[in-house]
């Protein structure tokens, strides 16, 4: 029997998800602005150190509140496989489900400098941390993973 919290609320949305320094990372922009390639960074770049990364689905995700916050899974149909565009489907090592710890919001009309209330965001009832990333080709993925890098340490110090 799963010990899977109680949800209060499901919905699939247009995101990619992945775990990443051991946080749920939620990827979401506009279709064409990079999310897929940049999960396939992210997830390249904990390849070479530990924890790895590892994906939790690419183009949908359903994603439920519980009592104790989000929850992310990707659709079995999808399981493992990610889009890199100019070439096509790829297999990554997958979590079958994460909590959301931070939503990655790719913009086209970036804040220099965020004001706080842009920092949070409420899904499904429940308050996420959020981080707005300038989507490609504003800023390089070097540049998209220092800042998701920098929220994350953000976040775990409000804690």
């Amino acid at each position: 029997m799963s010990m899977m919290p109680a949800s209060t609320g499901k919905e699939n949305i247009h995101a990619t998800g992945l775990v990443f320094e051991g946080k749920g990372l939620l990827l979401r922009g506009r279709p064409g602005a990079g999310k897929s390639f940049l999960a396939l960074r992210l997830l390249e770049l904990k390849d070479r150190q530990p924890p790895p990364a590892r994906l939790v689905g690419d183009d949908r995700l359903d994603v439920s509140s519980t009592r104790d916050g989000l929850i992310m899974q990707g659709p079995r149909s999808l399981r493992g496989r990610i889009e890199l565009f100019g070439f096509g489907i790829l297999t990554r090592p997958i979590q079958l489900s994460a909590p959301v710890d931070l939503v990655v919001d790719l913009v086209d009309e970036p804040a220099r400098m965020p004001e706080p209330e842009e920092l949070r965001i409420s899904l499904l009832g429940i308050d996420v941390a959020r981080m707005p990333v300038p989507a490609f080709p504003l800023v390089d993925v070097d540049h998209q993973i220092m800042l998701i890098s920098s929220a994350l340490a953000a976040t775990a110090a409000a804690q």
